[in-house]
C-alpha cells in the first residue's frame, strides 16, 4: 500500500448504546 501511496482511514464510533439502555430511556422520557 505504501509503495502505491494509498492511505487507509477507518472511522468507527464506539460510544453507541442500545435503545433499551437506561440513559436512552431517561432521555426519551425527558429526564435530564
Amino acid at each position: 500500500m505504501h509503495e502505491n501511496h494509498i492511505d487507509v482511514m477507518l472511522d468507527m464510533v464506539f460510544n453507541h448504546c442500545s435503545t433499551s439502555h437506561p440513559w436512552f430511556q431517561k432521555a426519551l422520557a425527558g429526564d435530564q
